[in-house]
């Protein structure tokens, strides 16, 4: 299975609750590029699995429109939002698709990248970024950055 992990796109801190926070313009073009990039190399996701934060929906939305994704592909798992690595760990476990894509947050992202890969070492991942793993290999392939 290939397991993609997008953190979402930059974001507001303009007075809403965390849950509520949209994205800045910049989270904005950040998220057209990645769903750009995932056109450009043919990788489409058969399940997207994705938080229901603001932040996230709007990130993901941008993202699937870009990359001709059909949205009904996405499923917004609440318990993502602010979810423990673990967590997250046994949602992606749980999966039986060839390619699965998970939107979320940090720290619980890069922190499941380091437990998918014992051999990775990420710390920082920045906004709309999206990592690439092969998980039968247990191997990083990539970190692609907007």
């Amino acid at each position: 299975m290939k397991i993609l992990l997008l953190r979402h796109a930059k974001s507001n801190w303009d007075g809403n609750t965390d849950f509520e926070r949209t994205l800045t313009d910049k989270g904005r073009e950040q998220s057209a590029s990645i769903g750009e990039w995932l056109l450009a190399q043919q990788l489409r996701p058969d399940r997207i699995l994705a938080s229901p934060a603001y932040r996230a929906k709007e990130t993901i939305e941008i993202v699937a429109d870009r990359a001709n994704i059909e949205r009904d592909k996405i499923e917004w798992v609440d318990n993502i939002y602010n979810a423990h690595p673990d967590l997250l760990y046994k949602i992606i476990q749980a999966q039986t698709v060839e390619t699965i894509l998970l939107v979320g947050h940090n720290p619980g992202i890069e922190t499941v990248i380091n437990m998918l890969d014992n051999s990775a070492t990420i710390n920082g991942m920045g906004t709309a970024n999206l990592a690439i793993v092969d998980h039968e290999k247990r191997k990083l392939i990539k970190i692609v950055k907007p």
